[in-house]
């Protein structure tokens, strides 16, 4: 897995804060789950829970604050602009909280309802969709349902799309009073 240090996107968003986030785009690595999981729960809570620094920055999860470096995998998320750095220190932490042999083996296909219970215990009702994608699922957040077709965020193109209800499975997340999906 190739590394890239992104300190220097750290550094100007130090010196420019966003005043929004973008959505996010999924790069090679199957996190899609977690993506929309972040998009569901709203960008722009991130620029809340990220803390840049020199050299690391600070993620406030629910249960615990993490604390990651700069040196992100080129195909974690796509890097479009400095704020898509917000996004992937994000997933890199959640990495780090469910531990694996390798740090993003645990990332790379997952479940909707395990970034939900890390990101925010006590999340809203949120529905998604989960299409099939080659061998396994892909995940999208439902955002609008338009007759015979829903309108989704594709972490895939990072962006809304069209697709047909029967090629889907719904699934909603609620939470409950013990704080889990």
């Amino acid at each position: 897995m190739t590394l890239q240090h992104l300190g220097h996107l750290a550094a100007h968003l130090r010196a420019h804060p966003p005043a929004a986030l973008p959505w996010p785009q999924q790069a090679r690595f199957g996190n899609c789950w977690l993506l929309t999981a972040l998009v569901g729960l709203g960008m722009n809570a991130l620029l809340d829970r990220v803390s840049l620094h020199q050299n690391h920055a600070q993620i406030s999860l629910p249960h615990s604050t993490v604390r990651v470096d700069y040196w992100l995998p080129r195909d974690l998320v796509a890097i479009r602009g400095p704020a898509d750095l917000y996004c992937a220190l994000v997933c890199k932490a959640v990495c780090a909280v469910l531990k694996g042999k390798d740090l993003y083996a645990r990332c790379h296909g997952g479940y909707v309802s395990i970034a939900l219970a890390l990101l925010c215990p006590t999340h809203p009702t949120l529905t998604f969709c989960e299409t099939r994608r080659g061998n396994g699922w892909h995940s999208l957040l439902l955002l609008e349902r338009r007759g015979d077709s829903l309108l989704c965020y594709d972490p895939n193109c990072g962006a809304a799309v069209v697709v047909p209800e029967r090629a889907c499975t719904i699934v909603r997340y609620s939470s409950c009073s013990s704080g889990a999906p």
